[in-house]
């Protein structure tokens, strides 16, 4: 489960780089999106002008949108919170999967993670998220076993991965499981 907690409310992202290529929005959407804690309704996204605003009710009159239309709408804000707060990314990149029903392969996912979720780190990739987990998975105290399945490792290859002070609390693990029972 992911920690929001640890995701800011309101982001320091840049607003993104053309080269991304995601969907053209105004700015005061833009501006929405940054703050978590603000709702930005699809019909902002789809519609990046503001409609005339209706006198009696000062509410912006905007036309009925077609199913479609909709969806592109919420995968643009899924694509765009994304990018503003990497730290839930994998959420909202995994509700941009469901919302597209397609089947993801290594190479689909490897360009959904190249187009939106850019890391100031490097390139994101598959064998980045198998990296991981094999290294949450130490911390939290996972049996070797429970880690070599589920990242499909054959042998014992995934303790290399397992990076900086993590791999004091494996190799601690590793030594109390080791140790005879008193």
């Amino acid at each position: 489960m992911l920690d929001m907690s640890r995701v800011p409310v309101k982001s320091k992202q840049p607003p993104p780089p053309r080269a991304l290529k995601l969907p053209t929005i105004s700015a005061a959407a833009m501006q929405a999106l940054a703050n978590r804690a603000t709702m930005v309704s699809v019909d902002e996204v789809v519609f990046p002008h503001a409609p005339p605003v209706d006198g009696a009710r000062g509410q912006p009159r905007y036309p009925p949108l077609s199913p479609a239309a909709y969806l592109r709408g919420v995968t643009a804000i899924a694509t765009y919170r994304a990018y503003f707060f990497p730290g839930a990314a994998i959420q909202w990149l995994s509700y941009v999967l469901w919302l597209q029903g397609a089947y993801g392969t290594i190479a689909w996912l490897n360009g959904v993670l190249r187009r939106y979720a850019p890391s100031d780190a490097g390139r994101l990739t598959t064998h980045s998220l198998r990296i991981g987990f094999a290294t949450a998975a130490a911390a939290t105290g996972a049996s070797d076993g429970a880690i070599r399945a589920s990242g499909r490792w054959a042998s014992s290859s995934h303790i290399r991965y397992i990076r900086g002070r993590r791999l004091d609390v494996w190799e601690a693990r590793i030594a109390v499981n080791a140790a005879p029972a008193p």
